[in-house]
């Protein structure tokens, strides 16, 4: 067999292994069904089960139910994800095992685009191993395991973008509309991922370097610009008038500009900080190091910005663990690979050495917890969402055949106040005639939050209205019983 014969094996084996892991770690998630958490939007985007939307009916869901359509009024503003989000539920329907299928599928097309785009700077090898590093951060189990997180649409967004870089013999038309996509989908999925414009600024300056004639190129890279302006035009409108995200967290550039001091106690920061000094050092001192190596050294500085940015967005408190942290932290593992890789290169190693040098440093970053927390996500998801949906759909049934039953919903938390009003998305969605009473437990010390949930749901439990004799108790935790009616069931809502 010869070399390159043997590459070729080797580089398709690389991509399938890339199409396996997410898989493997995911497949689960197909058979899951509804959750009470987050799931209920979809619900609620549709009203009730009578209702029967037309393409144009949900473009006025999109303008009068989303933040879509109130433009420097919100705190978040999220168009990409909200008309992705609709565009699902249109071709979907209320189907949740086609929109696992789709995330599957999504997971699929970031890992190989992962794995394609480290392929041009890596061996086969190392390129499955950063893979493999970068499917074992345990965040993700709080991505592809859940409905309807931003960080779906940022991975399908992150595919394209790395797809328009890596795909072999792709012709500058294609990889500009991928990149361009990539983009509009990425900085309109959540906030924190408008830093990734800096990618059209980088390709529009090449555009005009090399004199580029065509003119729908210069449009292609102007739309993410334009874009992210009227996304930042929306936040800046809003808050101009407030002082605090979404988080609870100062918008002062001052306070902001002072979480800086946080990132010395950042192990990862000291990381990246010695990379640029040595890669700034060589590019001043070495002749010809950055005509040699520019794209990976623009890379690098790229994906470090990208890394500060999300510790300040976040006030601080980042990482998280959680899924907040993509994809800035799995960038950390790939920087010093490839940073590594430039100097192996440069002083001429050879190439097995500079693989299993590579291949060490990679493996160094695998969390074998990680992937299997992952792998064990999806396993309850699917657990708990047939439990949730075989409950509601129960309770349901139960509920039509008895609308005189009354439901009493018990809040004994603040905490329960996410799940009151998802239940109550569900119950509506559905129609219920049934009368529905909140009554909250008393709650001893309280915090100042938990105290303006608490609020919120005292204004709805009418106390003037009692249940009749025959009643249905529902709770979110294991409590003590407490009479609302001669005949009453108690019954833990799962979730």
């Amino acid at each position: 067999m010869n070399s390159i014969n043997k590459n070729k094996i080797f580089y398709i084996s690389g991509a399938v292994a890339s199409v396996c892991i997410p898989i493997l770690l995911f497949i689960n998630n197909i058979f899951a069904e509804w959750w009470l958490i987050d799931d209920h939007e979809l619900f609620s985007f549709l009203g009730t089960i009578k209702n029967h939307y037309s393409f144009a009916d949900f473009i006025s869901i999109l303008l009068e139910k989303t933040e879509v359509g109130r433009f420097a009024e919100t705190s978040r503003f999220r168009p990409s994800y909200f008309i992705l989000r609709l565009v699902e539920l249109y071709l979907y329907g209320l189907n949740p095992t086609i929109f696992y299928v789709a995330r599957l599928i999504v997971s699929i097309l970031f890992s190989v685009a992962l794995y394609l785009f480290l392929y041009r700077f890596l061996s086969v090898f190392v390129s499955l191993a950063l893979v493999l590093v970068v499917w074992s951060y345990p965040f993700w189990s709080d991505v592809f395991s859940r409905m309807g997180p931003a960080e779906i649409y940022g991975s399908l967004g992150l595919a394209f973008l790395l797809f328009s870089y890596s795909v072999p013999g792709l012709k500058i038309v294609i990889s500009s509309f991928l990149r361009v996509v990539g983009l509009l989908i990425l900085v309109g999925a959540k906030e924190n991922f408008i830093i990734f414009v800096l990618v059209s600024f980088y390709e529009l300056t090449q555009l005009f370097y090399y004199r580029e004639r065509k003119v729908y190129f210069y449009f292609f890279e102007v739309l993410p610009i334009l874009y992210t302006f009227y996304i930042a035009l929306s936040l800046y409108g809003f808050y101009s008038t407030n002082s605090e995200d979404i988080y609870g967290n100062s918008t002062s550039i001052l306070d902001r500009l002072n979480l800086y001091s946080g990132l010395l106690r950042e192990p990862n920061f000291f990381v990246l900080s010695f990379i640029l000094i040595v890669l700034s050092t060589f590019v001043v001192t070495a002749k010809g190091f950055l005509r040699s190596y520019r794209k990976i050294i623009f890379l690098i500085f790229f994906c470090s910005a990208l890394y500060v940015f999300n510790f300040v967005f976040y006030h601080a408190k980042w990482p998280t663990g959680m899924r907040y942290d993509f994809p800035a932290v799995f960038l950390v593992p790939i920087m010093v690979v490839l940073f590594l890789n430039v100097f192996l290169n440069h002083y001429h190693f050879s190439h097995k050495k500079q693989i299993l040098v590579l291949l060490f440093v990679s493996l160094y970053w695998l969390d074998l917890s990680g992937l299997k927390l992952n792998l064990k996500s999806s396993l309850e998801n699917r657990r708990r969402t047939v439990v949730f949906s075989t409950f509601l759909n129960g309770a349901v049934t139960s509920f039509k055949e008895n609308p005189d039953k009354d439901i009493v919903i018990r809040i004994a938390s603040a905490w329960d106040y996410e799940p009151y009003f998802s239940l109550m998305v569900f119950f509506k969605y559905y129609d219920l005639k049934n009368r529905i009473f909140l009554r909250i437990d008393s709650i001893p010390n309280k915090t100042v939050f938990e105290s303006q949930l608490l609020d919120v749901l005292s204004k709805l439990e009418n106390l003037n209205v009692q249940p009749k004799n025959n009643c249905l108790v529902f709770s979110f935790v294991d409590l003590k019983s407490r009479s609302f009616c001669k005949s009453q069931e108690d019954r833990i809502v799962p979730w």
